[in-house]
């Protein structure tokens, strides 16, 4: 005898009895689309995709707390992996072009490192942007400041004609990274274009207007750069009575490296005779018993 079952038995019956009759192709269809899914939240990586995140890894800065050793070694790292990258292929320099644009917000040593792949690998795409860097005001002044030398590194043409301008004035209408930084750059891409920065040195360093450090560097440069101008620049500074001692010395030293002993020692010789301030009487007594005695 058929007995009526209850009614929720029927309802548990159903519910277990159904899906087993569906049709095997809406459990595949149901398979692939989770795959799909799948897939799309996690992209498999290649090898560009790779190099990327390897080099986000290495120029993203130690933990405050990390020891010497762990600082040194991240050093290391960072230098080796910027040197592999900037012999990369282009679809590398395109990759890290892109990931720049992707990532504003990214500390400026991971844009920087971005940026300076991007600049070796693929100089004509990256090119604009690190002019737009350099000449405008907006960005951080350190990323701006490594934008003058990737451009200068790989555009030296478009650097040389963008950087003379600024570097060679003070009177500025916009705000700019640190002068001397500004001029080293200009500096390298000078000399890939086997062009003399001296007369430009010259200019910076014998100008009381311009920054320090600017005059300093440009003293150092022409110590490495013998020639008629330069000696005359860095003479005028060693007998500049401005109170700016470190210059004077710089002017010195340069003066030691690029010019014959008997051509550098009367020149001391004169400025030690007529020197006032006492510190630099001492500095100059010992560089001629160092050099010419």
């Amino acid at each position: 005898m058929f007995r009526r079952l209850p009614r929720r038995a029927g309802q548990l019956f159903l519910a277990v009895s159904v899906p087993l009759l569906l049709p095997a192709c809406g459990t595949e269809q149901h398979a692939a689309t989770a795959a799909e899914e799948e897939a799309t939240e996690t992209p498999l990586f290649g090898p560009v995709e790779r190099e990327i995140r390897d080099l986000i890894t290495a120029v993203s800065p130690a933990a405050p707390d990390a020891t010497a050793i762990a600082r040194n070694d991240w050093f290391k790292r960072r230098k080796a992996t910027l040197e592999r990258l900037r012999l990369g292929s282009p679809e590398l320099g395109r990759a890290a072009l892109e990931t720049y644009k992707e990532k504003p917000d990214a500390s400026r040593d991971v844009r920087s490192a971005l940026l300076d792949v991007a600049a070796h690998c693929l100089p004509d795409e990256t090119r604009p942007i690190l002019i737009d860097l350099v000449a405008n005001f907006g960005d951080d002044l350190g990323l701006r400041k490594s934008a003058a030398r990737y451009l200068a590194q790989t555009s030296p043409g478009p650097a040389a004609e963008l950087l003379e301008p600024i570097v060679s004035t003070t009177e500025h209408g916009a705000t700019y990274p640190p002068n001397d930084d500004l001029l080293e750059s200009w500096v390298i891409a000078m000399d890939k274009l086997d062009r003399d920065p001296t007369e430009m040195l010259a200019l910076v360093c014998t100008d009381i207007r311009q920054e320090n450090a600017a005059r300093h560097y440009a003293a150092r440069q022409l110590g490495k750069r013998p020639g008629e101008v330069g000696r005359q620049a860095l003479e005028a500074v060693l007998v500049e009575s401005l109170g700016n001692n470190m210059l004077r010395r710089i002017a010195a030293q340069s003066l030691r490296d690029s010019l014959p002993k008997d051509e550098f020692c009367p020149i001391v010789q004169r400025t030690f005779d007529n020197e006032a301030d006492q510190n630099m009487q001492l500095f100059l007594a010992s560089m001629l018993e160092e050099v010419c005695l």
